[in-house]
């Protein structure tokens, strides 16, 4: 099964494909320049039985509305 993340940071949005993996680590890099952003942003997931979650990390917050 193909799982797609979408990212949206001001006037920008994209759309990350993520692999086809199971039971491993994984990370998406958010580039500064095409996010508007002061740094790239390395955000870290992982794929445990076939559900994805984004790990926690001092370089980025979570947030839920």
């Amino acid at each position: 099964m193909s799982f797609v993340a979408s990212v949206y940071a001001g006037d920008a949005f994209k759309e990350y494909l993520l692999p086809s993996l199971n039971n491993a680590d994984y990370s998406l890099v958010l580039h500064r320049e095409f996010f508007n952003i002061k740094n790239d942003v390395r955000v870290r997931l992982e794929i445990i039985d076939e559900r994805w979650k984004i790990l926690l990390d001092e370089s980025y917050q979570i947030k839920k509305n």
